[in-house]
């Protein structure tokens, strides 16, 4: 694997970190933790801008960070809000962060970028 996939990680996290910790100023996160949205948004966006469910190695390294604006994260973070609300309001035992570690929100997650075409990307 190539060692410039590590930048590449790094960004699509940091970007979803500093746009969340933004977004939250306005608009409180379920559950009240940036973390247990850092990384649905982030694989999020990863599937956002590669286009693909399971991108590999290489299909993130053909991906352009610069195409995740806060326009598009902003966008992401109210499907991403949708889909806890929704898995919440089956599973009443589970919070926020017990949701967003499983493999089945992650699944859930990746078809609703799959599913919306309000994702398009310029450029």
């Amino acid at each position: 694997m190539s060692r410039n996939i590590y930048p590449l990680c790094l960004d699509v996290h940091t970007r979803p970190r500093a746009f969340l910790t933004r977004h939250a100023k306005d608009r409180p996160l379920l559950g009240d933790s940036l973390d247990n949205w850092l990384y649905p948004l982030a694989a999020m966006s990863a599937y956002t801008l590669c286009r693909l469910r399971q991108p590999s190695p290489r299909d993130l390294l053909n991906i352009a960070p610069g195409h995740l604006s806060d326009d598009l994260m902003f966008r992401m973070t109210g499907t991403l809000e949708q889909s806890f609300k929704s898995v919440l309001r089956r599973n009443k035992a589970g919070g926020v962060d017990r949701i967003a570690r499983t493999p089945v929100f992650t699944t859930k997650i990746r078809q609703a970028v799959v599913s919306q075409s309000r994702y398009h990307i310029e450029g």
